[in-house]
């Protein structure tokens, strides 16, 4: 049973900074959902990823404390830098918890920018390609959700995705995994977070298999994209027709 924190037990300017400090890291997350994602969420702790699946780059902010009428925080991740992979830990208040946090994913960022092979650059390519084809244009993609409506439509895409793959599911496991992941993030993701996630998947499978691909896209027209014109994914049709 998890262990509820008793807020009488703490003076109210340490409450306040620990809720602020809580509260923009979790916007700030939200923000850049296409490359971090939050492992543990608790009232003094929270513990942020890279969202990649090989990776083991860790942010973590625990242990509030005050020090001299100021509140401290305990804050551990890696990498240090550009130029060590360790661990590094320290101590120290709010503002430098978020400098902290926006250099940490700044590097993260630029790994991602780094093509070592040309399948990733081809990759990075078709990612991009996809994500130019849904054109999405609403004001608020990089702050809110889909609606219930189009999560729903993209979750029973994705299903039927699923169900596509599992034909052959020993050679397609990794994009199982990915299409699932989605389905579960699908409520916590902004639009232009979904639409990345989308685009990266889309991309995958196209690496992988022009036909499969049609095989996912065209009994996706069928029974969901074609109810998404309203909804920010209009070029996917056209996209979905040029494929014969």
């Amino acid at each position: 049973m998890k262990y509820m924190i008793n807020k009488k037990e703490y003076p109210l300017f340490f409450l306040r900074d620990v809720k602020s400090l809580m509260q923009q890291t979790r916007e700030f997350v939200k923000v850049n959902d296409d490359v971090l994602v939050i492992t543990k969420n608790e009232e003094f702790e929270i513990t942020i990823k890279d969202s990649a699946k090989d990776s083991n780059f860790e942010f973590s902010i625990f242990k509030p404390y005050i020090l001299e009428n100021r509140v401290n925080y305990t804050v551990q991740f890696n990498p240090i830098n550009h130029l060590r992979l360790d661990i590094h830990k320290v101590n120290t208040t709010s503002e430098f918890v978020i400098d902290h946090l926006k250099k940490w994913t700044r590097i993260i960022k630029e790994y991602n920018l780094i093509d070592l092979s040309p399948e990733e650059k081809i990759l990075s390519e078709y990612e991009r390609e996809f994500y130019d084809e849904f054109e999405i244009v609403d004001e608020d993609a990089d702050v809110l959700p889909y609606n219930l409506e189009t999560q729903v439509k993209i979750h029973a895409f994705l299903l039927h995705a699923v169900n596509v793959l599992r034909k052959d599911e020993e050679e397609n496991s990794a994009l199982i995994i990915e299409a699932s992941d989605l389905q579960n993030d699908l409520p916590n993701l902004t639009k232009k977070n979904t639409v990345k996630r989308l685009s990266k998947f889309f991309a995958k499978v196209r690496q992988k298999s022009l036909p499969l691909l049609k095989e996912i896209l065209v009994e996706g027209k069928k029974e969901i994209f074609k109810r998404m014109i309203s909804s920010g994914f209009d070029n996917v049709v056209s996209l979905i027709d040029l494929i014969k």
